[in-house]
């Protein structure tokens, strides 16, 4: 997950170790439910998403960063 971030310029909350990764956003909610739509389920927190990296594949974990920062560009303004 983190190096796709990074690729796709996706930023994440420093951590050393742990189930999820946190990202930094203004809209939560709405992110959370734009992603909703297409089967991906994040949780909303005050201040931006966590994402469950120990509870899906590898290869989701590499899909899911550029579809995160794809429906944060269009919904975070």
């Amino acid at each position: 997950f983190e190096e796709e971030a990074k690729k796709v310029g996706l930023e994440t909350v420093p951590f050393d170790a742990g189930f999820f990764i946190s990202m930094p956003c203004d809209n939560p909610d709405a992110i959370s439910a734009e992603l909703e739509k297409d089967g991906i389920f994040i949780v909303p927190l005050a201040k931006g998403l966590r994402v469950s990296v120990a509870s899906i594949s590898e290869e989701k974990c590499r899909f899911l960063p550029a579809k995160i920062k794809e429906t944060m560009d269009k919904l975070d303004k």
